[in-house]
């Protein structure tokens, strides 16, 4: 077999006798890697400290682990705020459900209410999920939409929403009507002082929600957040955060890694507050070795130069 089935002693020994590793606390490693997994504290941090099937020399398990913690707060942060950013997309998109259709789910779930598609598949996509937000108003047995279904004669989209995934609100937004998604764009005050069209705002916006998503997804399922790379993050978002969080250097980049998921949920948070935290949240934890730390950068696609980046931004804000 390619992967024979080792024990914990074994793992640790064929990382000190095949890849040379320095374990200089057998216990402590032990107890690590059954925490932590093989997987997470080799596969997971390989491009950072292996070259040519061997740990650079004098690497530690220490290293490792402490690596380890780092990244995982890292994740922490942008987990965190990718709630954030979940509540507020879906919020906005409800209220303006709510106001330009009906509070009334049987009203607002009726797909004669929308654009009916010329593209088939998408038809039938758009049925498809219509359905299943119509069986989470029938029989959702969670809270909030739970306490609705046996107390009030209709369910309003902001308490439907609560109970219905970020990637189905998401695709909701796709479908309502064009003037409903103007009404939606409008609520976004990052685009305020740019001379962009809403077709480019809107790619922006649907951009941001599925590189935060899908980056959510990857942290959430520990899966390689290191290295990788999600769904493109339009250009535009560089002439948004020109001299602050995209450099002049970037404006035909197209974000698609961990700086693109930073950029995107600044957008999303749509709140100068929460960005304000988010950032420096950020900047706390990106506290590491100068001896990593351009290896850490060139892998996850932050810029070795995000503290003055950071800085910029916050002070772009005016925040007192």
């Amino acid at each position: 077999m390619d992967k024979p089935y080792l024990t914990y002693v074994q793992q640790l020994e064929k990382l000190q006798n095949e890849y040379g590793l320095i374990i200089s606390d057998f216990d402590f490693a032990l107890k690590c890697i059954k925490s932590f997994s093989y997987y997470d504290l080799v596969n997971g941090y390989q491009d950072l400290y292996i070259n040519n099937g061997k740990y650079i020399n004098g690497t530690t398990f220490e290293q490792l682990v402490a690596l380890h913690i780092f990244n995982k707060n890292i994740q922490g942060v942008l987990i965190k705020y990718s709630t954030y950013v979940e509540n507020s997309f879906k919020n906005i998109l409800s209220n303006v459900i709510a106001k330009n259709i009906s509070e009334d789910e049987k009203v607002y779930l009726d797909i004669t209410k929308y654009k009916k598609k010329k593209n088939p598949p998408q038809r039938q996509k758009f049925a498809r999920l219509i359905e299943k937000l119509t069986q989470t108003s029938i029989k959702c047995t969670d809270t909030p939409t739970s306490h609705y279904i046996n107390t009030k004669n209709h369910i309003p989209p902001w308490i439907l929403f609560r109970n219905v995934s970020f990637s189905n609100a998401t695709d909701f937004l796709t479908f309502i009507n064009p003037n409903d998604k103007n009404d939606f764009i409008d609520q976004f005050n990052v685009f305020d002082d740019f001379d962009l069209c809403n077709d480019d705002k809107y790619k922006i916006l649907l951009d941001s929600a599925h590189i935060v998503r899908k980056f959510r997804n990857i942290i959430a399922h520990n899966l390689n957040f290191l290295s990788y790379r999600g769904s493109d993050l339009s250009k535009n978002v560089n002439l948004l955060f020109e001299q602050t969080l995209s450099s002049s250097f970037d404006l035909k980049k197209t974000w698609r890694d961990t700086w693109g998921m930073v950029m995107a949920i600044v957008i999303l948070l749509n709140n100068d507050f929460l960005a304000h935290n988010f950032l420096a949240e950020l900047q706390s934890f990106m506290a590491i070795d100068d001896n990593i730390k351009p290896l850490y950068c060139k892998t996850t696609g932050i810029p070795l130069d995000y503290e003055q980046r950071i800085a910029n931004y916050i002070d772009s804000l005016k925040f007192t």
